[in-house]
Formats: structure tokens, C-alpha cells, sequence
């Protein structure tokens, strides 16, 4: 198993002699025959044989049953930074940040999906420039109509079958 030693086949922050002992929780050894994945990750794939009929897969993988599990390890620069950035997602500034986002994100999707936004009809900077501000006050006028609207509206609309057994007196107005 010379080629899992080789280091240039090894993701930067693995270091060689850590390769041949990983193992899952159910002690089986994983092939890592020095498989390295997109962004320099190390990729560790232990066997379906070994996987399938183990004790404790359900708390080892979600992998579909006729698969085996595979590990990605990535080089440490990149493995620390992704745990400084989950543990930063638990502040209550993070909180906050991501709130505006949130709010922001269903504007955008209303653009998109309305007048399609994500298309200029035009050529030119000044001309998309400007469909964009006549689209966002598009917007914001139908959001105004919608906020000063007074007359009640249902909770979801009724279902064809619904409406049609409402309209022959099969079934009651919701």
C-alpha cells in the first residue's frame, strides 16, 4: 500500500502517516488509496460489504443501504475555517444579519418569478438599469395594494373539486 503514502496524491493537512489507520466506528479500515476529491479533499470509502450488514450503520451514514459510507477530510486551513464559521452561525449578531437577508431573499424571489428579472429585454447598461427601478416600483405598488386592500380574502383558495362541489350544494362554503 505504497500509493497511500505518496504525498503527492494527499490533500495539504493530511499527513501520511494518519493515512492507513482511519477507520469507521464499527472498526473496519477505509480504502483511502489516496482518491483526493474537488477543493483538495481527501476521500475515504470504506466498503459495502463492510457497511451493509454492520450493527451500527444507521448511526454511522444516511447513505442509501446499497452503498457504502465515504469521508471527505478536509485539509486543515479549510476544515477550521468551516468550524469557525458554523460556531459563528450560533451568535445572535450572525441572527441578526441573516434576519435582513431573509427579508431581502423574498423581494428578490418576487422579481424573479413576477417580471422575470433575471432577463433584461434590452441591450445596454443604462436601459436594464432602468427596467431594474421601473420593476422594483412595479413591485412596491403591488405591495401597497396589497397592504391597503380591505376586502377579507380566504386563507388559500379552494380546490377545483372543492369550488365545484360548493357550487352544486354538495358540500359547504369553507
Amino acid at each position: 500500500m505504497a500509493g497511500n503514502r505518496d504525498p503527492q496524491r494527499l490533500p495539504s493537512g493530511v499527513r501520511p502517516a494518519l493515512r492507513p489507520v482511519l477507520r469507521c466506528a464499527g472498526s473496519r479500515p477505509g480504502d483511502s488509496a489516496g482518491e483526493v476529491a474537488r477543493g483538495g479533499c481527501g476521500r475515504v470509502a470504506f466498503a459495502r460489504a463492510d457497511c451493509r450488514p454492520c450493527p451500527i450503520r444507521a448511526q454511522c451514514t444516511t447513505a442509501a443501504p446499497h452503498l457504502g459510507r465515504v469521508l471527505e477530510i478536509h485539509p486543515e486551513p479549510i476544515h477550521t475555517t468551516r468550524m469557525r464559521m458554523q460556531a459563528e452561525q450560533d451568535t445572535p449578531q450572525w441572527r441578526e444579519t441573516y434576519r435582513a437577508r431573509a427579508g431581502i431573499e423574498g423581494t428578490v424571489s418576487q422579481a424573479v418569478r413576477g417580471p422575470g428579472l433575471r432577463r433584461s429585454r434590452y441591450r445596454g447598461l443604462a436601459k436594464t438599469h432602468l427596467q431594474n427601478v421601473l420593476t422594483g416600483m412595479a413591485i412596491n405598488i403591488s405591495r401597497l395594494g396589497t397592504h391597503f386592500d380591505t376586502t377579507p380574502r380566504p386563507a388559500h383558495r379552494p380546490t377545483r373539486i372543492h369550488a365545484l362541489c360548493t357550487q352544486h350544494g354538495i358540500a359547504t362554503a369553507a
